[in-house]
């Protein structure tokens, strides 16, 4: 890995570091844990939640990884 790219993945790491430490003091962080916890969990509106059966994810555990927060 080059110097910039350390460095550009550090400054990275820094800000979403940052940015999770805003969510977990929102009030909604404890409902998302909570929320998670349940079986069949969703945040998702029917539009999204729509378009993610026509890929053929039901019955099967999934999850965005590259969100802060787990929100989306």
């Amino acid at each position: 890995m080059t110097e910039d790219r350390k460095k550009a993945t550090a400054a990275n790491r820094r800000a979403w570091n940052a940015a999770a430490e805003h969510h977990k003091a929102h009030a909604q962080y404890k409902r998302l844990l909570e929320g998670f916890a349940e079986p069949g969990f969703s945040c998702l509106d029917e539009i999204e939640t729509a378009l993610w059966r026509q890929l053929g994810v039901e019955g099967k555990n999934v999850a965005q990884l590259c969100c802060n927060n787990g929100r989306e």
